[in-house]
């Protein structure tokens, strides 16, 4: 277990109930239990001894329900400035400034659930109404709207969604489908076993979706195939959600279990009691209870793999870098030389020397660096300009004995 994201409760107080919530940029969005949505603007800020507080402000407070029944679900579409909330079974779309009425879905009564496209067909929106799915597509110029394209049927009432690319993922009481949104085609994925209280799907990426069953999760592309071993948990999840295709989080009822990708591992175990919601942007991601919300800062991947290596987790560590590690980066190789520097060191120093010079040797660190490393032991006649890594590695190793 290693710590990879910060956890800082969000102080702020909240004497509704929250229901539903949304994250983007600093921004949180949080839907009440009486039909209010709350708008929280987010700032890090280090205090006077150097260590990085959450400090929230209350930008917001906009009643935009049906009486007082809850906000359901909040979905933010920051690329087109919208705001999608789902109150009393009626979906409409606000303003993400303003919170200002767009427009509200025509024809649509009893909605459970929607998804919202992050793929192309870039932002359409799918709407659950009993066993029918009705599918609108966005119109950006013009007046920037919706409007009804398709309408699909299912075996049952939907419990949870997910839009990507051109499929749709449903949940249902007892069992998961896939759609092919172009025709209309239904693929039974797995039933569920056990007492699981709800479904959830979280999408990964734009060709892999994680789906929650009562003891595992499963993943899958998008033509319904496992993509990699199954994420086992102890506690069936309520709610799930991604970070930047590294980590998957379960919120269940006592917490957040967060779990690395490649590995199905659970690395870290968030407290955070009857859990109602959770969301994320990669950047951060917010988890809510009833009266409560708990803010998730992901720690940088190479501090999260020096962190592990320090405590003697190397190839865990190592594997970790390898794996979500973002190459693209600026400084990439100079982190990566210092990444496997320390785990030349860690190896080195448990005897493991031929480990030790691999590392040295990936990391690509001057035999002068090497020889740098054993300020206590003078290697004799060594020209650093000369000579590799592993030559001067043995003779350290010589002369130490």
């Amino acid at each position: 277990m290693h710590e990879a994201f910060k956890t800082h409760a969000i102080g702020a107080t909240i004497k509704e109930k929250i229901h539903s919530l949304d994250v983007w940029e600093n921004n949180i969005y949080v839907g009440t239990g009486d039909g209010h949505v709350l708008l929280f603007h987010v700032e890090m800020m280090a205090n006077t001894a150097g260590v990085e507080e959450c400090k929230v402000f209350l930008e917001m407070r906009k009643f935009v329900g049906v009486g007082k029944k809850p906000i359901d679900q909040i979905c933010v579409v920051e690329q087109i400035g919208k705001i999608i909330i789902l109150c009393d079974g009626n979906v409409a779309v606000y303003d993400l400034s303003t919170l200002d009425l767009d427009m509200a879905l025509g024809g649509i009564k009893g909605a459970n659930v929607f998804a919202v496209n992050r793929e192309p067909p870039f932002y359409e929106l799918c709407v659950a109404v009993k066993k029918k799915l009705h599918v609108f597509a966005f119109v950006g110029s013009g007046g920037s709207t919706y409007f009804l394209r398709k309408d699909l049927v299912v075996p049952d009432s939907v419990s949870s969604l997910a839009y990507s690319g051109g499929k749709v993922y449903a949940g249902y009481k007892r069992e998961y489908t896939i759609m092919d949104e172009s025709s209309g085609q239904v693929t039974e994925l797995f039933s569920i076993e056990g007492k699981l209280q709800s479904t959830s799907i979280a999408v990964v990426g734009q060709d892999e979706v994680v789906l929650a069953g009562e003891d595992v999760g499963v993943a899958l592309d998008s033509s319904g195939l496992p993509t990699r071993g199954g994420i086992n948990w102890k506690l069936p999840p309520v709610n799930l959600a991604c970070c930047s295709g590294s980590f998957l989080l379960a919120q269940t009822s006592k917490g957040v279990d967060v779990f690395t990708l490649f590995d199905q591992k659970n690395v870290q175990a968030i407290q955070l009691p009857n859990g109602t919601c959770i969301a994320s942007n990669d950047e951060r991601i917010v988890a809510a209870s009833k009266d409560r919300l708990l803010l998730l800062q992901p720690v940088a991947i190479h501090e999260q793999s020096s962190e592990m290596i320090r405590r003697g987790m190397v190839e865990d560590g190592l594997e970790l870098f390898e794996q979500c590690m973002d190459r693209s980066e600026e400084d990439f190789e100079t982190i990566e030389c210092s990444i496997r520097q320390q785990a030349g060191l860690e190896f080195f120093r448990t005897l493991q020397f031929q480990a030790a010079v691999r590392q040295w040797k990936s990391g690509k660190t001057p035999p002068l660096e090497v020889m740098s490393m054993f300020p206590t032991c003078h290697v004799r006649g060594v020209d650093p300009s000369k000579e590799d890594v592993n030559s001067i590695v043995a003779r350290a190793v010589k002369e130490e004995v």
